[in-house]
């Protein structure tokens, strides 16, 4: 998944950015189950095949001879994100979110 989806790109801890507050500092710090992304990236596969016909040309005029296949990524992209982020419950793996201020 890495090759073709945020290449180059982490999953960070839900404390990394504890780390990191020189110039604006966490107000507030909400962590969520991962089952809020499994739901999400359930909506957007469903969204996804219900909107194909819309989708395709796009593909085909990006990826050319290979919409196809990249149709297909996107939407194992969807289903190992829903199963990733369901797994156990939502427990292994979450979402954060934060608000700052400025120092």
């Amino acid at each position: 998944m890495g090759r073709h989806f945020f290449t180059g790109g982490l999953m960070p801890a839900t404390d990394t950015l504890l780390h990191f507050q020189q110039d604006a500092v966490i107000e507030q710090r909400w962590v969520l189950s991962g089952e809020h992304y499994e739901k999400t990236a359930n909506a957007w596969l469903e969204n996804q095949d219900r909107h194909r016909e819309q989708i395709m040309p796009l593909l085909k005029q990006t990826y050319g001879d290979d919409a196809q296949r990249w149709w297909q990524r996107w939407r194992m992209f969807w289903l190992a994100c829903a199963e990733l982020f369901g797994y156990d419950q939502g427990r292994e793996w979450g979402v954060a979110h934060y608000r700052f201020v400025k120092r």
